[in-house]
């Protein structure tokens, strides 16, 4: 599952439009067992993740608790040769009691899907580079119980992460430029549910010399005996009888 891209597809409607696919066929094959690969997969945008939990989130959810930014982020948001940008600004934030700003949109709550909701088994191959709104996925997923975790922790915390909007500084003698993130987004979930800072893995998979060698996707190998052996870490309710199949990056294999 990769996030789609914003210049390309600006308003997101193709990635929408190949969720829609996926998880139609995943319905009419009867598919009881789904791999969702979020290794190397670095986010992306919110509604995207918001879009992805829809078809297996079992009640109306919200993604967010808040999203924040202090005064001087204001400044590197709105610039004089775009007009537009102060009143854009305006629309997405508010003053907040603590000198900075908040998002306007994190009350809003998102419906699950019925029709082509998936109610079986939900693997997740994840790793150090699973990051942002990727972990965001993770996170909630897990926050409702849902879910088995294979291969490493999630590169960003259960709580939430800083991302959102960037300010590029260029270091003055090294020339080297670092990206600083300008807004605190913290998830909509419950504390004492995660099961580690991160995202944690329910079965910890590392990589051994005849992997590297073979060039042997050894995550992907692990989760399939999980399947096999009818391995889950959270069960959720059955309705349909099992039938394993993999979900590698919206392709089905």
């Amino acid at each position: 599952m990769v996030y789609g891209s914003e210049k390309k597809d600006p308003f997101q409607w193709a990635f929408n439009r190949k969720l829609k696919q996926a998880f139609k066929q995943l319905r009419q094959d009867n598919v009881q067992n789904l791999i969702v690969d979020m290794q190397g997969n670095g986010g992306g945008i919110v509604l995207n993740s918001a879009r992805l939990l829809r078809y297996w989130m079992p009640k109306p959810f919200r993604i967010m608790e808040r999203e924040t930014m202090k005064q001087a982020a204001r400044a590197e948001l709105i610039t004089r040769w775009n007009p537009v940008s102060a009143l854009n600004f305006s629309l997405q934030y508010k003053a907040d009691n603590n000198g900075g700003f908040s998002s306007r949109s994190t009350r809003r709550y998102f419906r699950p899907r019925h029709k082509d909701a998936f109610k079986g088994n939900l693997y997740f191959m994840m790793n150090g580079a699973s990051f942002s709104a990727t972990t965001t996925v993770l996170a909630k997923t897990l926050d409702a119980g849902m879910g088995t975790y294979i291969g490493e922790a999630s590169g960003s915390a259960f709580w939430g992460d800083f991302a959102g909007h960037f300010k590029t500084v260029t270091l003055p003698n090294s020339r080297l430029q670092v990206r600083i993130p300008l807004k605190k987004m913290t998830h909509a979930v419950t504390p004492n549910r995660a099961n580690g800072f991160t995202v944690e893995p329910d079965f910890i998979v590392t990589r051994s010399y005849e992997d590297l060698i073979n060039n042997r996707d050894y995550v992907l190998n692990y989760t399939l005996g999980l399947i096999r052996e009818g391995v889950v870490a959270r069960q959720p309710i059955r309705t349909r009888p099992l039938q394993a199949s993999v979900q590698v990056n919206n392709k089905q294999q």
